[in-house]
């Protein structure tokens, strides 16, 4: 197998991760791209536009031997996690996708954007409350490295980002961050990848260069059963590290609870609906590995659609209400109490995995959209998704991403209080921006009934899109302005599953 990597030069964290994977030349050709003037530098095709390779016209981009096109870095640094020579992170095979990319995108717009005063002081408060969280929780500790105890993807992605905002923000950390951002440089986990990147600005399958394989040092070596096990380590609200979600847990820090008016609403009519599928605790022996909490008027109502149709609510997924504003759980056994006792957070949607145990605080808690979804279709009963290890499943979690990063945080933000008028209008336009790219791009062909954003079926991420799209009417941008994109939205909320599962919400509500 054999896949095209371009990435931007003055950012080249997916280089490094290559670098460190040992798949450079092997597995990967390597070119570069040059971001300010959308042009790829080196290889074949240097000095065309970038839109020859990825509509959005950004990077990394990963083309993988199938054809199929990764435009989201959480995507791309998961295929080289499950292709690597030299461990950087979990090797499982599909697993959720990261959602740093939302600083990536508050970044650029501080540092490229040419933005109002208002927009400005906005992004600029919303990084500094990331980042607080980031140095308060998820580094607290002064913590060599974010997950587990060796170098993972997740610091060398996080590693880019703490520098980018250092050199191009002049921002100082607090001292957990500075402490593990310091460590990280004295350690010079990137410096064999970063010399050699300077003498190979392309690299080819086939190359007659030097060994790609980094020598084994403190940050990568054999694959031991010691190695292996500090994926594995216990969890906690903190430093969330699970067996299968390890690796990509702790971009749950930057997740936003985004709080909408209501569901998608229910337009089904009578219908023959078994008593099963309107409950989330039948009578089944099978005792939830898993518990969702979600708010009617958040996205986890797209996790609820997801896991009716995996057919895994009330056997393998207990799922029970929130209320946001109390943050007090409304339905289900911990009915009336803190929610904030069950996840410290208080967000949703959120996934506790408690695999029969009771639930403590001890339990590795699932933050993400991009994370519970993935959840979600590891275990369906009914697919919701590609196949593990396939090029589609890598799609889907690229899709995921750029839902979450591009889409439904720009929503998030236009349904904060906080956001001044200048703010919203950046935002708006912005937001529409995006819309049109998936109306043009994204959805380009929706004649033939239903349209499916990946593969010919319904999947996770038709659950997550279809509810994001619809929630940006709530802020004033109307579906039928992007015809395409309106198509795809009626289609998969007239689905009859979907009709369903909102009905189950509705019985469900308090």
């Amino acid at each position: 197998m054999v896949a095209t990597l371009y990435y931007p030069a003055t950012a080249p964290s997916t280089f490094v991760a290559a670098y460190k994977a040992g798949i450079l030349g092997t597995k990967l050709n390597a070119y570069q791209a040059d971001v300010k003037t959308k042009t790829i530098a080196t290889g074949p095709l240097a000095g065309q536009d970038l839109q020859v390779i990825n509509p959005k016209r950004t990077v990394p981009v990963l083309i993988l031997e199938s054809g199929i096109m990764l435009n989201e870095s959480s995507a791309v640094f998961q295929w080289m996690v499950d292709q690597a020579v030299n461990p950087i992170g979990p090797k499982v095979g599909s697993d959720a996708s990261f959602a740093a990319s939302e600083i990536i995108s508050t970044l650029n717009d501080l540092v490229h954007a040419k933005i109002s005063e208002g927009a400005r002081n906005y992004l600029t408060e919303k990084l500094k409350i990331k980042l607080q969280y980031l140095n308060d929780h998820e580094l607290k500790g002064k913590k060599k490295y974010w997950v587990g105890n060796e170098l993972t993807v997740a610091d060398i992605h996080l590693y880019s980002l703490l520098q980018g905002i250092s050199t191009r923000l002049q921002w100082s950390f607090g001292a957990n961050t500075k402490a593990y951002f310091e460590g990280l440089k004295k350690s010079g986990f990137n410096k064999q990848a970063l010399e050699f990147l300077a003498k190979h600005p392309e690299i080819s399958v086939g190359d007659k260069i030097v060994s790609l394989s980094p020598e084994i040092d403190d940050s990568v070596g054999t694959p031991t059963a010691e190695r292996k096990s500090f994926f594995r380590t216990s969890s906690n609200h903190s430093s969330l590290s699970d067996t299968k979600y390890g690796n990509l847990l702790p971009y749950s820090a930057f997740s936003i609870c985004s709080t909408i008016p209501k569901a998608i609403p229910n337009t089904s009519s009578n219908s023959n609906k078994s008593q099963e599928s309107l409950t989330y605790s039948d009578h089944s022996s099978t005792k939830p590995i898993a518990t969702l909490y979600y708010a009617t008027t958040s996205s986890g109502v797209a996790n609820v659609i997801a896991a009716h149709r995996a057919g895994i609510l009330g056997t393998k997924l207990a799922a029970h209400q929130v209320s946001l504003s109390k943050k007090k759980v409304l339905t289900g056994p911990n009915t009336g109490s803190d929610y904030l006792t069950i996840n410290p957070k208080g967000n949703v949607p959120a996934i506790v995995l408690h695999e029969n145990k009771p639930q403590t605080t001890d339990n590795t808690i699932l933050f993400e959209n991009a994370a519970t979804l993935q959840w979600i279709m590891d275990h369906a009963a009914s697919p919701v998704g590609p196949a593990p290890g396939t090029d589609e499943m890598y799609l889907v979690q690229s899709k995921l991403s750029f839902i979450s990063s591009e889409i439904h945080s720009l929503l998030t933000d236009l349904f904060s209080p906080n956001s001044s008028t200048d703010a919203r209008k950046y935002l708006s336009e912005k937001l529409k921006e995006k819309m049109q790219y998936a109306n043009d791009v994204e959805f380009a062909d929706s004649s033939g009934g239903v349209k499916y954003w990946v593969g010919d079926a319904y999947s996770v991420v038709d659950a997550y899109g279809a509810f994001i799209f619809a929630t940006a009417e709530f802020v004033g941008i109307q579906l039928s302005s992007f015809p395409n994109l309106k198509k795809y939205v009626d289609g998969i909320n007239e689905l009859n599953f979907v009709q369903e599962a909102n009905d189950i919400i509705s019985d469900q509500t308090p």
